[in-house]
């Protein structure tokens, strides 16, 4: 077994297990979710990697009452305790600052952008869900707490960069997580090391706390390799 970030062989298996709302969702037993550590990288990972379907039927009505009203049912005190978690984070205003230091995109493409909400450039830009046909080419891709979801994340940076014009920027945030052994809807934590792999070469990265929640990791990297 190799790393799916890095392709190294220096991993490991330890205990873990799916959160009892996505098991529920998915149609796998908790006790399948165990966790692998890169100690190469630095990647963390849930071994169950989301299928299209399983990703549905994560996502398909998330951030409902109806998702929240469910995912209470199993983690009891989640609509109180995490609630706020799920609401507008306003900081598309440090984004675009960020952004800016290196292009004024004119054209830009949300993956996994939901209502727009938190879209930075939102005046300009083309939002599509994941699983969405995706057309022409874009001076911005962004792909904001997308790439800790998805079961090929490497698959979602390579189509990202099928769609930038020359000189195109891709844009990502992810969170800086401690290490856990419950796997909720993130199914994978990076480290610094394992995103600069994934997303090489780098223009630029940053740490901010964005949300007041937890930190992230602003990332720029270019659409071709040096």
């Amino acid at each position: 077994m190799n790393c799916i970030i890095c392709d190294s062989e220096e991993v490991t298996s330890q205990e873990g297990q799916l959160a009892s709302f996505i098991s529920h969702r998915i149609g796998v037993p908790a006790s399948e979710g165990l966790t692998i550590q890169c100690h190469q990288c630095g990647f963390r990972y849930s071994n169950v990697r989301f299928t299209d379907a399983q990703a549905q039927a994560i996502y398909g009505d998330y951030r409902t009452d109806r998702y929240f009203q469910e995912r209470e049912q199993f983690e009891q005190g989640f609509i109180a305790n995490c609630g706020h978690h799920f609401k507008p984070r306003n900081g598309t205003d440090k984004v675009e600052a960020f952004v800016r230091l290196h292009k004024e995109p004119v054209t830009v493409l949300d993956i996994g952008g939901g209502n727009g909400e938190n879209t930075p450039f939102r005046d300009r830009a083309t939002i599509v869900d994941i699983g969405d046909t995706i057309e022409g080419h874009y001076d911005l891709v962004v792909m904001s707490h997308l790439l800790e979801h998805v079961g090929s994340p490497r698959h979602f940076v390579d189509m990202a960069r099928k769609h930038l014009n020359k000189d195109g920027l891709i844009y990502t945030e992810t969170p800086i997580e401690p290490p856990h052994n419950v796997w909720h809807e993130h199914c994978q934590v990076f480290s610094e090391q394992s995103l600069r792999i994934l997303l090489d070469p780098m223009i630029d990265y940053r740490e901010d706390s964005i949300h007041e929640i937890c930190g992230i990791r602003m990332t720029l990297s270019t659409s071709t390799k040096k």
